[in-house]
Formats: C-alpha cells, sequence, structure tokens
C-alpha cells in the first residue's frame, strides 16, 4: 500500500508540515504501508495514479484551504484514482470564525471519486503572528487519526 501525505503548510512555524510528518512517521510503522510526505508545492498532480491512499493537509486560510492544495487537487485525474481510499486534515483556529479548510479538501475528494476513510482532522493552532503554535495534545491527535487510517488500511 503506498499512502501519499500531501500538505501546504505556512512558514515560520510550518504547523501543518509537523502533523504531515507525524502521520507520516505513524503510517510508516505499518508492515504493508509504504509514506511519501511532500508538500504540495513539490508534487505534479499526474504522480496521483502512483498511489494507493490519498492524506491531504492543509492550513485554513481566509476560511479554505490554500490555493496550492485546491491546484493539486484540480489537476488530479479522476480515472486514475476513483474509489481509492482518502482522508483530509488541516491547522486552524479554534473558534466558529476560524472557517475549516478540511472540510472543503474533503468535499474536492469526493469529487474525484475518493472513497474518504476517516472523518477529516483538525488540529488547532493558538498565537498570533510568527508565535503561531499547535496546541497541547494536538501531535497526539495526529498520531491517533494516523493510527485509525492504518487500521482501516489493514487487511482483515
Amino acid at each position: 500500500m503506498k499512502v501519499l501525505v500531501a500538505y501546504d503548510t505556512v512558514p515560520p512555524n510550518r504547523n501543518t508540515e509537523k502533523i504531515a510528518k507525524d502521520i507520516s512517521d505513524v503510517l510508516a510503522k505499518g508492515k504493508a504501508i509504504e509514506v511519501e510526505c511532500s508538500n504540495v508545492k513539490d508534487i505534479d498532480s499526474s504522480a496521483a495514479k502512483g498511489y494507493d491512499c490519498f492524506l491531504i493537509g492543509s492550513p485554513t486560510m481566509f476560511w479554505k484551504p490554500t490555493g496550492a492544495i485546491m491546484k493539486f487537487l484540480g489537476g488530479v485525474a479522476q480515472e486514475e484514482v476513483e474509489g481509492k481510499p482518502a482522508a483530509s486534515f488541516d491547522t486552524q483556529y479554534e473558534g466558529w470564525f476560524a472557517g475549516n479548510g478540511a472540510k472543503r479538501i474533503e468535499k474536492k475528494l469526493r469529487g474525484l471519486g475518493l472513497r474518504i476513510i476517516r472523518p477529516s482532522l483538525i488540529a488547532y493552532v493558538e498565537g498570533r503572528g510568527s508565535a503561531v503554535r499547535l496546541k497541547k495534545g494536538e501531535l497526539e491527535k495526529a498520531a491517533n487519526f494516523a493510527k485509525e487510517i492504518a487500521s482501516s488500511l489493514s487487511p482483515g
């Protein structure tokens, strides 16, 4: 099973990247799971056909995922990914005002015919400006998300 963990992130703290790498590290411990974790800016959409599962994440910016994530997903050919498992994740502030990028990613994944295997992971951040950081416990939440993904991908 070859899993793509594709993400976009915001410097300098790279919180979404931290979540993506944590998810990847947990998945890589699986016996039959090969994981590629990459910034979406470094992946061509045409490479999607080479993966069996997709985990796509973004920071929520202005109530939605980044343009880079949506551009990547917009370039994926439905016939090459249809029916494959997928899930989304994002980083966002906690509260009604924050929006939710993961929901839009999930909607796009469904539109491509991918099979959503787990509800979106929302990892909360706190702070302002260059001091934005993941809230306590969010990496553990990402690890649990990855364990549930790994369990759903395991045969039997």
